[in-house]
């Protein structure tokens, strides 16, 4: 059993995958270079397919990081890639939940307002197996997000402010259904 977690970006898009004991199975950063438009999707496409692939019937919740609205500029082209990744899922029969940035930092730290070098270094404490750098907060995200995904599934052995991320959001998915 296997939960994912994405952290999508035009140019920099984190992928990760926890085990049912939150055990580090692998994290990468997907990278489109120059790639722009169609191009761009097709690439983002081809290389999670790729990469699930061997995992694929296993992965029992994804989360992925929803909007961060102070960007309005890239509104549409992050909302093209989080579709491709919310059409991807649904195709593999992966239940998504989508988690605001805010949420993603409190799970990982214990309140929402942590800078990226920060939940980089709690991620490599947490994954001391995971070869992250602190140039790898997109993968630290997608870590945390696999994580709270777990969490989803299983909230046993969770802290206090992770299991308040996980009602929150919980209710949110029940708002989003109606």
């Amino acid at each position: 059993m296997y939960f994912l977690g994405i952290d999508p970006s035009a140019t920099s898009t984190g992928l990760a995958l926890v085990g049912e004991k939150g055990q580090y199975v692998f994290a990468g950063t997907i990278l489109p270079k120059k790639r722009r438009g169609g191009e761009r999707l097709a690439y983002i496409r081809d290389t999670v397919s790729h990469l699930l692939r061997p995992y694929l019937g296993q992965i029992t919740h994804a989360v992925i990081e929803a909007p961060a609205y102070e960007r309005p500029l890239k509104a549409d082209l992050l909302g093209q890639i989080r579709g491709l990744f919310l059409l991807k899922l649904y195709d593999y029969g992966i239940p998504v939940l989508l988690a605001p940035p805010m949420s993603v930092k409190k799970f990982a730290t214990g309140h929402g307002m942590s800078d990226k070098t920060y939940m980089v270094k709690v991620a490599q404490g947490y994954w001391p197996q995971w070869p992250g750098t602190d140039k790898s907060d997109d993968e630290a995200d997608a870590l945390w997000m696999a994580e709270l995904a777990r969490g989803i599934h299983s909230p046993n052995g969770m802290t206090r402010p992770q299991l308040e991320v996980l009602h929150k959001l919980k209710q949110l998915e029940v708002e989003d259904d109606v």
